[in-house]
Formats: structure tokens, sequence, C-alpha cells
């Protein structure tokens, strides 16, 4: 890593092994919401950066982050619009197809980026707000991007290095990590809270019709027993096979019943990633 000054560089490159101990914790004990606080004045810090913001994607909607974004900035005037939020997205992935990070400013975009109209709004939104240059890194992880960090200068900092490109694209893979376990995490807890909801309805069912069904089930019996006898005349069996009848109807009302409500309140199903 090529540092601003060379007596910072030891103290620079402790913070970004600091900032990477504290992500690969993260993915063993933490947690997404709990990292971002604990590593955004460490990356700062070790990149020499005046801003820095973090958009983690869900549901694997990249292309549609209101509302569905874990966003964490180091300053209030860099909470990017959400109509640039798709922008960076679009520039997060392409750069992650070419394998490795983009830097946006007004003397330098990376060659081969197709992502030319996206890169010339991100450039203008970024030079409102004061910065000169914008490192973008994909956190990507397989054929996937699962959000995206962004490190942003102002003009006094100067270019990104190579070797600061380089250490930008691991710590984008190390977050990708925490991030792919948070979500097969969160899927897993739904996973078993849909498996004890169920528990419950069926338990539910079983106690409901074992109480619904008895009495009917009781009348159908006893007045089949007593239309056994054969001492009874056409009028009683008669008025026995009505009472049969409704209380057959009585059974059929209650297990429709117990269906639709299972239908009705069975829970979401979620498909894991």
């Amino acid at each position: 890593m090529e540092p601003h000054d060379d007596q910072g560089l030891t103290e620079r490159l402790r913070l970004v092994d600091g900032a990477r101990s504290v992500i690969l914790r993260a993915a063993t004990q933490d947690g997404v919401e709990q990292m971002l606080p604990a590593i955004t004045p460490v990356l700062v810090s070790a990149f020499g950066a005046d801003g820095l913001i973090v958009r983690i994607y869900e549901d694997q909607q990249p292309w549609s982050v209101a509302g569905r974004s874990v966003l964490h900035t180091t300053h209030v005037d860099f909470q990017a619009p959400e109509t640039n939020a798709s922008d960076v997205a679009a520039v997060a992935a392409e750069a992650w197809r070419r394998g490795g990070v983009t830097e946006i400013s007004a003397s330098r975009v990376d060659s081969g980026l197709a992502a030319g109209e996206e890169v010339g709004r991100i450039l203008r939104l970024i030079q409102s707000l004061g910065y000169a240059t914008l490192m973008v890194i994909p956190l990507g992880i397989g054929d996937e991007v699962l959000g995206v960090l962004g490190i942003a200068r102002r003009a006094s900092a100067g270019h990104w290095s190579d070797a600061e490109r380089d250490v930008g694209a691991l710590i984008g893979r190390d977050l990708a990590t925490v991030v792919l376990r948070a979500r097969i995490l969160e899927n897993q807890r739904r996973l078993v809270e849909d498996l004890e909801t169920l528990d419950r309805r069926r338990e539910k069912l079983v106690a409901t019709a074992t109480h619904e069904i008895k009495g009917p089930l009781a009348a159908i019996l006893g007045n089949l027993e007593l239309a056994a006898d054969g001492t009874l005349s056409a009028a009683d069996l008669a008025r026995l096979h009505e009472v049969i009848r409704r209380a057959a109807t009585r059974m059929n009302d209650v297990v429709s019943g117990l269906l639709d409500d299972w239908d009705a309140t069975a829970p979401d199903q979620h498909t894991p990633d």
C-alpha cells in the first residue's frame, strides 16, 4: 500500500489487519449490524478516507435497494440518494465481474467499465458532496454481489494506489463472507420459526377436531345403536335418521372449517438462498 506519508504506513497496515480481524470475528460471533459500526472508523483511518458508506443488499434485490439495505456512513453528507443506489449497484456488479474494484473520479475511471451513464451520475454525486474520488468495492462471493462498500476521498488525499485497491478487494470479500453467513443464519431462523408455527397449528387442529367432532360422533353412534334395536316404529327410525343426518352434517362442517382455517393461517413460505 502506498500511503500519503511513509511514516503512517505501519499504522495503516495495522489498522487494516484490525479491520479484517473485526470482520472475521463477526463471521463467527456477531453479525452485520454489530460489525458495521465497529469497522467503519477503522477502515476510514486505514484508507485515509474522508467518507465511507456500506450498503448490504437484502432479499437479493440489488436493483431495488430502497428499504432493503443496511446503510452506515461516516458523514451525514454522504447519504447517497436512493436514485443513485442502483447506479452504484450496477458499477459494483460490473467491477465484480471484472474481478476487482473500481475508482471513479474526474481524472480517472477504470478502463473497460461499461456502465458509463451510471458512472457519470455517481461522479456528479460525489462532486456535489465535496469528494474527488470514490473507490467502489463489491461485496462479492461466487457469482453474486451481496452489497457494496464505497470509500471516498477529497481532492487533497489523491488517488487510490494499486495496493490500496488490492486491500479494498480483500476487505470486500471478507465482508461478503459475513453477509452470506448472516443470510444463511436468517434463512435457518425463519425455517425454524415456520416449523414451530406449523407444530403449534397441528396441535391446535388436533385439539379442536377432537373437541368439535366428539359430540356429533357420539350422537351418530348412539342413534345407530338404537336403530339396530329392531323394535322401533317407522316414525321413530325416521327421527333417528334425521338426528344422524344432522350430526354427520355438523361433522362435515367442522372438518371443512378446520381445513379453511389451516389454509388461511398457513405461514409464509421462505425459499433458502
